[in-house]
């Protein structure tokens, strides 16, 4: 599972997006770290201050990436994805120490662990979404030693769980539903520790320690709703009047058949083919493992019964099992819920359908092997099998994602967030190549626009800085136009309490242009040429964004009274993108656009060998 996880993590090195960039943004865009916490968009003032967090939230990720980045801007998100995983892979190390009888058991769950891809994708390619899934696993660690009688390293266990809880991903914050459904199953399976046989009846978990788990995590819950000025059960509960289920679009409750049955389809057998790739999320190896180890243990019985004669172990009656069964079905299908409970589907919310799922499967397998109804053996070559079987169809799926264009990650379904721009990255890479090699000053202008959901324009100045460096404090860098909003990225803290902060805060970039060009460089004017289905037209007309149409118009009719403009080519890649040099106006204009178009072949060069197999793209001119 470490080696799949460590191939597409550095593989996929380029993939971040949104909810993983708008934190390194803020954290390096900032002129201090102490300046970043005092925002109210971070919890650290106000630690219990809840909303549906977007990244932005998380002091550990800031002071992390803050860190980090002096060491490698570009490496920073990566090292703090593995320091989160190797927390959320000792958390689930402890669970399963705890919580299983025998080391038989763990093995066969880790196995599990390692055939969902979705588990294995978020390990991969998210820190935030890791953040919300350790505060569960945490807390349901904290159950497992109330079960164990140790009531007050439980408890500290789920207090830790629920002060990390505003920090990440939105998912933990319903932490108490996750336990009350793991307490739930807890109890009715009976089992002090999963993988063995059948308890004897009554259980041997002891209802006051489930009552005790139960009551702490009350408490919890009282103490954060009172520490958070009584607006945590609100941002949980579905029936307070004033929490975000309030004002739901209509019809969300009446189609969550339809989005069950999307869930499915997008599980097993995809109705949207994302990127071409024609599998699911679903954990298919997991159920071939279930479904050749009933088949072994159905044919044993037909030949004859066990390995050799088993102890006289008493059973539960049948109303038991079916109770046991029902719960524990019941708990996998709570884990998956979230998935399809919202407006969207969501492949990120479906993790603790496969935990739960594998948890369980591992339960079973145990206890076949407790039972000797199949030799140990045996059921060690299947997994073994089955595992490299899985492993091999991840790394098929995982490996063979083309780089060079704009996708979704694999077995990441969302349809409204986190595509990996290489067209951004493309063009940032041609930037740098520009600046390091040609002796260039660079006008940026890029529009605030929806390219990438709320998070923009912000992510492609996450991706700058991540792939070209820091911008601030670099004269030959220009950008017409910033923005600061810090819940979803603030590239330019020094405009942050301006008006025109939410949209574009102009700045004339003519005489630093005046300035580069008499310091001897060669002056680029990039723009990004935003398609109309992305735009949002009535803010564009209720702020009098010109600049944010077709063209920068404004800013080209200001250019046009004292430059020619000499269109540059540009890779294929970067399709959106038009670029222009700024040459001074004369009677040597059209040598000087002939050497520059002539400078300019080498970058091309240099961005064909970086982008292979991509035409170079000629914009047509833009309208003065």
């Amino acid at each position: 599972m470490i080696v799949l996880v460590l191939v597409r993590v550095f593989r996929d090195a380029d993939d971040f997006s949104d909810w993983e960039l708008i934190p390194f943004l803020n954290a390096n865009a900032f002129a201090s770290l102490w300046q970043l916490l005092q925002r109210p968009e971070v919890h650290f003032r106000n630690p219990f201050s809840f909303s549906m967090n977007v990244g932005a939230e998380s002091v550990p990720s800031a002071v992390l990436l803050r860190g980090l980045g002096r060491i490698s801007l570009y490496w920073s998100n990566v090292l703090v994805l593995l320091l989160y995983d190797a927390v959320f892979v000792a958390v689930v190390y402890e669970l399963f120490s705890v919580l299983f009888a025998n080391g038989f058991s763990e093995c066969v769950a880790w196995s599990l662990v390692a055939m969902s891809p979705i588990i294995l994708t978020y390990l991969s390619t998210s820190a935030f979404n890791m953040q919300g899934y350790v505060v569960v696993v945490l807390g349901l660690l904290g159950c497992e030693y109330f079960f164990r009688r140790r009531a007050i390293l439980g408890t500290v266990l789920l207090g830790v769980a629920f002060c990390a809880m505003p920090q990440g991903y939105p998912l933990g914050l319903f932490l108490p539903y996750y336990v009350i459904c793991w307490v739930g199953l807890r109890a009715v399976l009976a089992h002090p520790r999963l993988g063995a046989t059948e308890p004897q009846i009554p259980g041997t978990i002891g209802a006051r320690w489930v009552a005790a788990c139960l009551g702490a995590v009350l408490g919890l819950v009282t103490l954060v709703e009172y520490w958070s000025g009584r607006t945590y059960v609100a941002t949980i509960s579905p029936f307070a009047p004033g929490g975000p289920y309030s004002s739901v679009p209509p019809g969300q409750w009446s189609n969550l058949g339809a989005r069950t049955v999307l869930f499915l389809r997008q599980s097993f057998v995809p109705i949207y083919k994302v990127d071409g790739v024609a599998v699911g999320f679903a954990p298919y190896f997991v159920y071939v493992a279930v479904i050749t180890v009933a088949a072994l243990v159905l044919w044993r019985k037909s030949a004859g019964g066990g390995v050799r004669p088993t102890r006289e172990i008493r059973s539960a009656g049948l109303s038991r099992r079916v109770l046991g069964v029902t719960v524990a079905v019941g708990a996998i299908l709570f884990g998956y819920l979230p998935a399809f409970l919202a407006e969207r589907v969501k492949s990120q919310r479906a993790v603790f359908g496969d935990f739960f799922l594998v948890i369980l499967v591992a339960h079973w397998i145990g206890s076949i092997k407790e039972r000797r109804l199949l030799r140990p053996a045996t059921m060690v070559i299947v997994l073994a099998v089955v595992l490299c079987a899985s492993d091999a169809y991840y790394l098929c799926f995982t490996l063979s994602v083309d780089h060079s264009r704009n996708h979704s990650p694999v077995f990441d379904f969302d349809l409204s967030d986190g595509i990996a721009r290489h067209d951004l990255v493309a063009a940032i890479e041609v930037m740098r190549e520009q600046v390091e090699h040609e002796n260039t000053a660079l006008v940026i202008y890029y529009p605030y626009c929806d390219n990438e959901n709320t998070t923009d324009p912000a992510v492609f100045f996450a991706r700058f800085l991540r792939h070209f460096g820091r911008y601030d404090g670099r004269p030959w860098l220009m950008f017409p136009c910033r923005w600061c909003g810090v819940k979803y990225g603030c590239p330019f803290p020094e405009v942050r309490d301006r008006e025109c902060s939410a949209t574009c805060c102009y700045n004339d970039p003519l005489f630093e242009i005046r300035s580069e060009r008499r310091a001897g460089k060669r002056v680029l004017l990039w723009w990004w040429r935003e398609p109309r289905e992305f735009r949002d037209q009535g803010r564009w007309v209720s702020n009098r964004e010109g600049l944010a149409s077709d063209s920068p118009k404004g800013l080209l009719r200001r250019l046009e009274r004292r430059y020619a403009m000499a269109r540059i080519e540009l890779p294929h890649a970067a399709a959106r993108w038009e670029c222009y040099e700024l040459v001074e106006k004369g009677r040597y204009s059209r040598m000087n656009a002939r050497r520059a178009m002539t400078q300019t072949a080498r970058s091309q060069a240099r961005a064909s060998r970086d982008w292979p197999g991509g035409d170079f793209h000629v914009s047509e001119p833009a309208a003065p």
